[in-house]
């Protein structure tokens, strides 16, 4: 589950001319006459305006037509308008000291916007230039290069860098294999056109429905906060102000849901001092609402309490054997994941394999380490989940941050409004959910390494899994995947 912020009709058509008019038929009627922009917003003294806009689609590609388009869009965005280079762009915000970042994730995107709020002055030349770029964005052949070339030049960077390759190499066989999706691969940019960037564009971001839009402001920036939206977002309708406590729909929302497979993915290299290893469970159901403090707890104790963490307390600070242990995907397409990631040196990978093995195993198939927790222990770690909670909500800051979760699926409403001095979360009910969870999972692990030393060792500790050698060059072209 995401906890923080820093804060996606395709008809095969005979007729260019059909086609053309089909687009624009569905944008005009894309926006509904109930599109909203909730408004949630928290109250701050300081001079300053934070704004967050949150659109429920991303880069996860809803046809096989549509990979790569929405990839590229945020380096588009942010090159300036028709009018502005990127560098007068930039000019033009900093001339009311504001800062734009636009970004796109797989099933959510980020519009930031900040600047500094003097009372009594007249921002319409900020309004005017942020709408142009909104709506007259750069997308022109030169940019469009640029933005592909930075793409490609990122994506070959990333064999560079274990732990990316390996979060990558496990999201991209999860999309393909368990959901049927469309991950990125690197020929799918090589054949994007610029016309389906920006068909994307307006077809999915600017005439999407509903937008949540978290704003840290003073009072008296208020209508001001309103003028830009409603400037910026002019197709979205009404301002809806309040709390808005409930998960954005996605574009791209999977409807296949994952196996019970078992498999690793061994990213063949040469020459590694370490052997960076990722495991992710995703469930085949979602969870039930009266599991998600079960679940939460469970990952704090196993994952997510730093050093105090099982896993790390095991792997690293017990067997000294990885310096990075822990967890980052709680959630994948609407279903809860229970991940964890280590880097064990080379020497030690053997031993490194053997006891993730085992805490996997003891962690949801046998309850010994749930279990085995002493109440002492048990006791510490559910006082400091309860002061994480409850310090997420002691700024406005941290506040707007868990609604956004809210808003992004990552929590619950219920949750959120929960009160945590009354969470108290037996260690059986725990186990419960992670077993109950972990035994309806695809289960992939992802390694990076030599593969003739590893495959034995995978073969003795991970018996139940199906072996693939991906050689790491290849881990960016579907045809290592099929």
């Amino acid at each position: 589950m995401k906890t923080n912020v820093n804060m996606k009709i395709n008809t095969q058509m005979t007729s260019k001319k059909f086609t053309q008019s089909i687009v624009a038929l569905s944008l005009i009627c894309s926006t509904s006459g109930n599109a909203e922009i909730y408004l949630d917003r928290e109250a701050d003294p300081i001079p300053m305006v934070e704004m967050n806009i949150a659109f429920p689609v991303g880069f996860e590609a809803r046809s096989m037509d549509d990979v790569g388009a929405a990839n590229l869009m945020a380096d588009m965005i942010q090159a300036g308008t028709e009018k502005l280079a990127r560098q007068d762009f930039q000019e033009k915000l900093a001339e009311f000291g504001a800062t734009f970042n636009f970004s796109v994730g797989n099933q959510f995107s980020e519009y930031e916007l900040s600047f500094p709020f003097v009372e009594g002055k007249n921002y319409d030349a900020l309004i005017a230039t942020l709408t142009e770029n909104w709506w007259s964005p750069r997308f022109d052949e030169k940019t469009f290069e640029i933005a592909k070339t930075k793409i490609i030049s990122s994506m070959q960077g990333g064999l560079d860098n274990d732990f990316s390759l390996v979060s990558t190499t496990l999201r991209r066989y999860l999309n393909l294999h368990e959901f049927g999706g469309f991950p990125l691969f690197i020929e799918g940019i090589e054949k994007l056109k610029l016309s389906k960037v920006k068909e994307v564009f307006a077809r999915d971001f600017q005439n999407i429905d509903n937008v949540w839009a978290g704003v840290l402001a003073p009072d008296a920036s208020l209508d001001l906060v309103k003028k830009i939206l409603q400037s910026i977002l002019k197709k979205q309708g009404k301002i809806v102000e309040g709390p808005y406590l409930k998960e954005l729909p996605t574009l791209s929302k999977k409807k296949k849901s994952p196996s019970a497979k078992k498999v690793v993915l061994l990213i063949d290299k040469s020459q590694r001092a370490q052997t960076v290893t990722g495991v992710m469970a995703v469930s085949k159901r979602e969870l039930e609402s009266e599991e998600e403090l079960a679940f939460i707890f469970g990952n704090h104790v196993l994952f997510d309490s730093g050093m105090a963490s099982v896993f790390a307390d095991e792997i690293r600070t017990k067997k000294g054997l990885a310096y990075s242990v822990g967890s980052s995907t709680k959630q994948l397409y609407e279903k809860p994941v229970l991940s964890v990631s280590m880097n064990p040196v080379r020497e030690r990978q053997e031993e490194a394999l053997s006891t993730m093995a085992k805490l996997l195993t003891d962690s949801f198939e046998n309850n010994k380490v749930i279990s085995g927790l002493s109440e002492e222990v048990y006791a510490q770690q559910l006082r400091s989940f309860k002061n994480s909670k409850i310090l997420s909500q002691s700024t406005p800051q941290s506040r707007l941050a868990e609604k956004a979760s809210v808003v992004m699926g990552g929590i619950s409403k219920e949750f959120f409004l929960s009160n945590p001095n009354e969470w108290n979360p037996k260690a059986p009910q725990v186990y419960k959910v992670l077993n109950s969870l972990w035994a309806n999972s695809a289960i992939v692990v992802a390694l990076v390494g030599e593969a003739a030393e590893l495959k034995p060792l995978l073969e003795k500790y991970y018996p139940a899994y199906k072996i693939k050698v991906i050689p790491y060059k290849d881990s960016l072209s579907q045809k290592a995947y099929e």
